[in-house]
Formats: structure tokens, C-alpha cells, sequence
């Protein structure tokens, strides 16, 4: 019986001492939640620690690249860790293709390495293959695979971002590879030496001239010219001779080889300079153009021309007008007479006025490549008992116009009268007596 108890109270003392023993753990664990909650920098920035082997995780960034090189992503590549900090120092993106006809995805890019100078194009998103010379002293482009690469990524905001990459071990095992990354802008230099200006595309462009909207297209201008009649207009001058586009924001010219025009909804550039207006208002046009390869663009100002005052000059208006017909006058333009009927162009060139009836001599007109002062007659109309011409005077560039309203002075006809006869030896003065009585009179 003894031997019972004593053994049940051994029992009873372990049970409590495992029960002081779950308690004790139980709130030494609270206490270490506590402190843990109390001490613990909560506040600390985290994104300033960020391991090497997060950098170079071979997994997809959780964000889009454009999001990349801006804000709180701004990334330094000369901050970056170890080899992909080599590959930044080294690797020069100098231009990329921004022609605003060619697709993102088949931009291509103008790289080179600091050293070797060498360039290469690249289209955007190509794995290019790097050789190192030796540690420390750069790296080589190589057509062969190699076990380090590199792949620029073009961005919108015109950025690019380079994704670098190394294998680990044999070229034969795909997955013992090291990657990174880091963001580059253009080489501001190389962006600054656009084309050069003695290309006859380039001169041409930067000799251009902007004008304000044309009055004649807004007076005259139907459902045909309903589109023209909110553009403006750039001038260009080559080779003695002058022609303008009419030109929106958003308008696309190319170079034909030998002059400027819009190009048409469907129709290709590619392989021509191309420019892009990027807007056209009061304030003037501004203009961006491109080569064949995209990589230097020209950007252009160009304000708006102030015409001179207009007032309608003496010769520009006509004079001297005698009625012919109900849709016919003649008159007379500087020092030529000409026949203008209801309908008519006249134009002011070098040799003197001229009406314009053939459609391409219009064209010409229309495009500025005929130029002067233009004079059109619209009609004629009969106000209080007498005709009026009616019609519209436009200046050289045909900014300005001045509406023409002339009264014609109807022609006072002579009547026909009877003259007298003179007699043969009628003289207006009378001679003097002596002078018939004298030798002289008698012959």
C-alpha cells in the first residue's frame, strides 16, 4: 500500500511540473510576440535592400517595362551588382530607329562598345552575343554564340532596357544562366548630330517656309478642298523654282527623290525621308524629319510668315471696264486689255496678267507653283441701274484677300455729224494784203 502512494504522488508532482513547464513556454511566447511587434522597424524602407540574387532572378518582372527608368524605378546600371555592371560600362545604345512608320517591334537599333568603337544594328528585342577580351578590358561583338548576352528592349517613352545574361558552366546546359538587367537612355550626343544638312532633302526642309490658311481654298474651295481649308501651308524653294503643301497636324511628307509632298493614307515610305508635322497652328509648324535609316531626326520651328500689308494695288485692280456681255467684260490689267468672262483666273506673273483656264495651269496655281497676285471674277450684278463687277483679289501666297466690287461707266456712244468742207487754200489765220501784191504772191 505504501508502495501505491508514494508512486502516485510522484504522478501528481510531474503532472504539475508539466503544466508550470506549458505555461511558462506559452508566455514566453506571447512575451516574444510583443517585443517582436514593439521593436521590430516597421517603417523601414525595404525596397533599399535588395539582394543580388533579386536583382538577377531569372523570373519576369511582376511589372511592365515601360514602367522601368522612371520614378522610384530609376535605375543606375553602374549601381548595379558585378558583371551586369561591366556590360553597362561598356555597352553604347546611340540611337534607335523612331521613324513614325515603322512598328515598334521592327525598330532597330545603332549600339557599339566603348571598346572597340565598333557599331552594329540591331532590331529591337535580338539577343546580341558579347566576347570578353580579357577581365577588365571590355568586350567584343561576336556572330558566334558566346556564354554572355545581351537583348535591348525598346520602350515607349523611347527609352531601352537591356536585358544581360550569362552561362554558368557549358554553353550545352540552358539553364545554369545567370540574368539582369538595366535601363538606358540614347546617347544624347549621337542624337544632337542629325543628318547632314547638304543632302538636297534635308536643305530643302530646312529652307521651308510656313504660311497661314488660304483664303482662296476657304472662299472657293468645295467638298473637294473641304479638308484643305483648315490647313496651312509650307513653302519649299529649290532651284530657282517654288512649290507648297497644304499641311495638318498629324500629316505625313515624304521625298520622292526630288520634291516634298503629303503622303496618302496607304501609301508606303519606306526606304524615302519621311517628316512627320507634329502640329500646325497660329503660333507656326513644327515639323520632325528622318532619313532612310530613322536614327537622327531633324527637328524644325518654323513660325509663321507675316505678309505685308495688303491693300490692292493700282495694277492689281481692274480698270478702264467696259461691259461686252451679261457674263463678259473687258478691262484692262497693268497695261495689257484683257477679256475676262464670269468664272475666270487672272494671274500676276513676271510678263504680265494672264487667265488661267486650263486645269493644269490651275493646279499649278493652287500648289504655288505658278505665283503672283491672283484676281478672280465671280460676276456682275446691276445696282441701282447700273453693273458692277464683282469679284476677289488675293495676294501673292493668298493669305490676304480684298473683295472687289468696281461700278462700269456705261460707254458714251459719239453721234454721227455733218462736217463742213473746208476750202482747199482755208487756213486758220489770215495773211497780210501786202503778201498778195508783193513778188512772192505772184508766181
Amino acid at each position: 500500500m505504501k508502495i501505491l502512494a508514494y508512486s502516485r504522488l510522484n504522478v501528481d508532482r510531474l503532472l504539475k511540473g508539466a503544466c508550470i513547464g506549458i505555461a511558462a513556454a506559452i508566455g514566453l511566447f506571447f512575451l516574444g510576440w510583443f517585443l517582436f511587434i514593439q521593436l521590430y522597424p516597421w517603417d523601414r524602407d525595404e525596397g533599399l535592400e535588395i539582394s543580388s540574387a533579386r536583382a538577377h532572378s531569372q523570373s519576369a518582372p511582376p511589372f511592365s517595362y515601360e514602367a522601368i527608368g522612371t520614378g522610384a524605378l530609376t535605375l543606375n546600371p553602374h549601381a548595379t551588382y558585378g558583371w551586369v555592371s561591366e556590360i553597362a560600362r561598356d555597352l553604347v545604345i546611340i540611337a534607335y530607329n523612331s521613324r513614325p512608320d515603322i512598328p515598334q517591334k521592327e525598330a532597330s537599333l545603332l549600339v557599339s562598345l566603348k571598346n572597340t568603337k565598333e557599331q552594329k544594328h540591331l532590331v529591337n528585342g535580338k539577343t546580341l552575343f558579347l566576347d570578353p577580351v580579357k577581365e577588365g578590358e571590355g568586350f567584343v561583338f561576336s556572330e558566334a554564340p558566346q556564354a554572355i548576352w545581351v537583348k535591348p528592349i525598346l520602350l515607349d517613352q523611347g527609352g531601352v532596357l537591356v536585358e544581360v545574361g550569362r552561362k554558368l558552366g557549358s554553353l550545352d546546359a540552358p539553364h545554369s544562366e545567370e540574368k539582369g538587367q538595366f535601363f538606358v537612355q540614347p546617347n544624347p550626343l549621337g542624337l544632337k548630330s542629325a543628318f547632314s544638312s547638304s543632302l538636297n532633302f534635308a536643305h530643302t526642309l530646312k529652307g521651308a517656309r510656313a504660311w497661314g490658311q488660304d483664303q482662296l481654298v476657304q472662299k472657293y474651295g468645295g467638298r473637294e478642298y473641304q479638308m484643305a481649308k483648315e490647313k496651312y501651308k509650307l513653302e519649299f524653294s529649290q532651284e530657282g523654282s517654288s512649290y507648297a503643301c497644304f499641311v495638318s497636324s498629324g500629316d505625313h511628307l515624304v521625298w520622292n527623290g526630288e520634291e516634298w509632298k503629303v503622303a496618302e493614307a496607304d501609301e508606303s515610305t519606306f526606304g524615302h525621308p519621311v517628316a512627320l508635322v507634329k502640329s500646325a497652328s497660329i503660333k507656326g509648324i513644327d515639323v520632325s524629319a528622318w532619313d532612310e535609316t530613322g536614327y537622327y531626326p531633324l527637328q524644325l520651328n518654323l513660325v509663321l510668315e507675316h505678309p505685308q500689308k495688303f491693300s490692292g494695288k493700282i495694277d492689281g485692280m481692274p480698270t478702264a471696264l467696259r461691259l461686252r456681255t451679261a457674263t463678259q467684260v473687258s478691262c484692262l490689267l497693268g497695261k495689257k486689255r484683257l477679256i475676262l468672262r464670269q468664272g475666270d483666273w487672272a494671274l500676276k506673273t513676271p510678263s504680265g496678267w494672264r487667265i488661267l483656264r486650263k486645269k493644269e495651269d490651275i493646279e499649278r496655281c493652287l500648289s504655288h507653283r505658278m505665283r503672283g497676285e491672283l484676281l478672280i471674277f465671280d460676276k456682275l450684278e446691276k445696282e441701282q441701274g447700273r453693273w458692277v463687277f464683282k469679284g476677289n483679289l488675293f495676294d501673292e501666297m493668298r493669305t490676304q484677300c480684298q473683295a472687289l466690287s468696281i461700278p462700269i461707266d456705261p460707254e458714251k456712244k459719239t453721234s454721227k455729224t455733218h462736217r463742213k468742207r473746208k476750202l482747199p487754200f482755208a487756213t486758220k489765220s489770215v495773211l497780210p494784203l501786202w503778201f498778195f501784191f508783193s513778188d512772192a504772191g505772184v508766181s
